[in-house]
């Protein structure tokens, strides 16, 4: 148990490095405006059962990825928004997949091909729901399917990583 809250606490701390949370809290806030890398909106926690007094206002910093609900004085990071909004631990809620694709590499590239030439991404960050088999069998089954499609690079034409991020 504590082996895997260890994990947990460094899984957290890698997860807020990368800054993934901006995305997150649009995602629960569609058409909310952003003033100053911040987001102002109705607090939608079902726990705080907001009584009338106060404000029932949730501010997020999305350059820090906290929040503040007013009305409970109750804040945390999008770990804890993530886990007030659903009722559900932490463990709970870095494993509870999102936004998952399954199927063949064909359906797979499909899909990926369809979001791309639909401009509706311009990338895709690969989050590992079965470490490390997933990464070999993308390599292995996946990639050659979007190079033969012509959507992922079969060679580079810089020498560093540099010049091919650049390219």
């Amino acid at each position: 148990m504590a082996n895997e809250f260890k994990n947990l606490t460094e899984l957290r701390q890698l997860l807020k490095d990368f800054r993934w949370y901006h995305e997150l809290y649009l995602q629960f806030f569609p058409g909310a405006r952003v003033v100053k890398d911040r987001l102002l909106v109705h607090c939608p926690i079902p726990s705080h059962g907001h009584s009338g007094r106060g404000q029932a206002g949730l501010s997020i910093d999305l350059t820090r990825g906290l929040f503040h609900c007013f009305s409970r004085d109750d804040g945390g990071d999008i770990f804890k928004f993530y886990m007030l909004m659903y009722g559900i631990s932490f463990a709970e809620a870095i494993r509870r997949p999102r936004n998952l694709m399954v199927g063949t590499p064909a359906m797979i590239a499909d899909s990926m091909q369809d979001l791309f030439e639909s401009e509706a991404c311009d990338g895709f960050v690969l989050t590992p729901t079965i470490s490390p088999l997933m990464w070999e069998e993308f390599a292995r089954m996946l990639t050659p399917e979007l190079q033969r499609r012509g959507l992922l690079r079969i060679e580079y034409t810089g020498a560093t990583t540099r010049e091919n991020l650049r390219s």
